[in-house]
Formats: C-alpha cells, structure tokens, sequence
C-alpha cells in the first residue's frame, strides 16, 4: 500500500511515521533501496546526523523521511505534501471528545494518507 501511495506524483515532499526506531531504519533503507531519495529520522542518531538529514530534505535531497513521532517534534521543513501513518503509536484506548464515560478500541487497518 504505502508503494502506491508514495508513487503519486502529489507526494512532492513527505513524513512517514513510524513506531520504531528500528522499523524508521529498515523502511527508510527499503525505500532507498527502490530508489527513492529517502532517509531516517530518530533519537538514536546524533544530533549532527539529524541536522544534516533535516538540512536535506529542505533542499530537497530527500523526498520521503521516515521519522517516529519523538524525533519529528518541531521539525522546521517547509513544503511538505504528504504527512503518512507507516505504523500508527501503540494507543489502546481512544477517547473522543464529549463522551468521557465512552472508551474505544482503536485498531489501524492500513496506513493512512494525510494532505498537508
């Protein structure tokens, strides 16, 4: 699925989230491997690799970043086109707004695309 979804010609300049820092690394090297200009995102990674891969995807070196939720806070990167859910957070309960005495289980069927 997330093949298709980043061979839109749409997706100029995309996040993909995923849950692991493990999991950022081998999708981020999959995709590479394909040919896309992609690259990881993540805590493990020193503060100098971090900066450089944040300095090339605002210059465009990089199309596709593969980054988890901690490591993507606050990114400064403009122009980006598509925002994906590779692997959505370990939430076992979602609460929804009005309904404080109502619990839900949430269970992601696939990635999910989002416009920026």
């Amino acid at each position: 699925m997330l093949q298709h979804l980043i061979a839109d010609g749409d997706v100029t300049k995309a996040i993909i989230f995923s849950a692991t820092k493990r999991d950022a690394d081998l999708l981020a090297r999959d995709l590479h491997a394909q040919g896309h200009a992609a690259a990881a995102l993540h805590g493990d990674m020193t503060q100098n690799a971090r900066n450089k891969t944040i300095q090339n995807m605002r210059r465009g070196k990089i199309r596709l970043l593969v980054a988890t939720d901690v490591a993507a806070r606050g990114l400064d990167v403009n122009g980006i086109s598509h925002v994906i859910n590779f692997d959505l957070p370990n939430l076992p309960r979602i609460m929804f707004t009005g309904s404080a005495e109502r619990e839900e289980r949430g269970l992601p069927a696939s990635p999910s695309l989002s416009p920026r």
